[in-house]
């Protein structure tokens, strides 16, 4: 066990993978439910909708489940992902932090399944005590996955707002991951230094904070978020090779 303790959060979207899960699910859709996916978009990015109500809103417009669970299977990840999954243990803990579902994320990962940890499906709800009860309980894991769910009864469940509304008080960005971060960072050894590391490439207000908030950052080349980061310590990548020197 070294003396220093990482803690890694990388987003899915265009970071673990190569394209982006809600564009995938956009296209899938035809005529008037294309139209109505931008209608919710707009009043998103308007500020008249939350982030959350645009995310039900939009996958509302899926009759079929199933359908929406094939679109995360049929994602490409980058090139290295196992080798940077290979790399968690006691010393360097991976958080995927990320807006898009539990049952989603996990189609993509399948192969994955067995090393991360997640939230059961049949919650009723998520405060942030369960949050740190499943990474508590389950410390000698090394990833974690946390993100929106839908259950298994059809219901939406959303960490996150628990998280802005009794950490960051900030009920314009209820999807809070500089929250989740402050809160993970809380729980592990005081005695022990922390270093925390984002990994992302979405230019959403939810990132930047995030990315903000830590003390390396790693941004994909073609990313935005680029010319808006205030952080001195931030590394441009292609694929994560960048990322797997540094933490080696």
């Amino acid at each position: 066990m070294r003396n220093k303790l990482r803690l890694i959060f990388i987003d899915f979207d265009k970071t673990i993978t190569e394209s982006d899960l809600i564009d995938n699910m956009r296209n899938e859709l035809k005529g008037g439910f294309k139209k109505l996916w931008d209608e919710y978009e707009n009043k998103w990015k308007e500020g008249k909708i939350s982030n959350i109500e645009c995310l039900v809103s939009q996958l509302k417009l899926f009759q079929d489940s199933c359908k929406v669970k094939k679109l995360g299977k049929n994602l490409e990840c980058r090139d290295s992902l196992n080798e940077l999954f290979s790399l968690a243990n006691e010393d360097n803990k991976i958080f995927i932090i990320s807006d898009n579902f539990q049952f989603q994320i996990l189609e993509t990962l399948h192969e994955y399944k067995n090393q991360i940890v997640t939230f059961q499906e049949d919650k009723k709800c998520i405060s942030i005590s369960d949050i740190a009860s499943l990474i508590q309980n389950n410390s000698s894991k090394n990833i974690f996955l946390l993100s929106n769910i839908l259950t298994k009864d059809h219901r939406f469940i959303f960490p996150y707002r628990e998280l802005s509304i009794n950490i960051m008080r900030d009920l314009k960005n209820p999807i809070c991951k500089q929250g989740l971060k402050r809160l993970i960072e809380s729980l592990y050894e005081k005695n022990r230094k922390i270093e925390t590391i984002f990994i992302g490439c979405n230019d959403t207000e939810a990132d930047l904070e995030l990315a903000e908030d830590c003390d390396k950052v790693f941004i994909c080349k073609e990313s935005s978020l680029i010319k808006k980061i205030k952080n001195n310590d931030l590394i441009c990548f292609i694929d994560f090779s960048e990322v797997i020197e540094y933490i080696k």
